[in-house]
């Protein structure tokens, strides 16, 4: 009886062992540009795209491609990212600025009309309107109306 309830355990044990989550953890040794996540979101292709300290990384489920905005020397922190209603664009929230990224010709944009937004933490659409969170000394909520193929100049700051 003792020997049949060990052998028991034993498979028990080893289906448990199989049956166990399988993931796989990716870091900068797999081509992330910074091991901290602060963003993502999956596009309509497929991508999964994270907002890092450095840079802009997209994964298509082999390896990263990695975009950075270099200012005065610097690359940017990106805190948020977004996609934009146009299913091609991408809206990236950065301690500069807020920018649209394309990822056809993998340039970014700096909008004209917001370049008073400053350290955008957070991104947000609800269907009509592009809500943002911007730091500074007192972060601010923005909304930015009709942000179709280019955004108004209608902004409008919510204390």
């Amino acid at each position: 009886m003792k020997r049949c309830l060990f052998i028991f355990l034993i498979v028990f044990q080893s289906l448990s062992l199989l049956a166990s989550d399988n993931y796989r953890v990716y870091d900068v040794r797999s081509g992330l540009s910074e091991n901290s996540i602060l963003d993502m979101f999956q596009d309509a292709h497929g991508y999964m795209w994270f907002a890092t300290k450095d840079g802009l990384n997209r994964f298509n489920g082999y390896s990263f491609d990695v975009f950075r905005k270099n200012i005065d020397g610097v690359n940017l922190k990106i805190d948020a990212v977004l996609p934009h209603q146009d299913g091609q664009r991408i809206w990236v929230g950065s301690d500069y600025k807020l920018l649209l990224f394309d990822p056809r010709d993998e340039s970014f944009e700096v909008i004209p009309s917001l370049e008073q937004v400053r350290g955008v933490q957070s991104l947000c659409y609800d269907g009509t309107c592009l809500w943002m969170l911007s730091g500074g000394t007192l972060p601010e909520l923005l909304s930015v109306a009709n942000f179709g193929s280019k955004p108004t100049e209608n902004m409008n700051a919510l204390k």
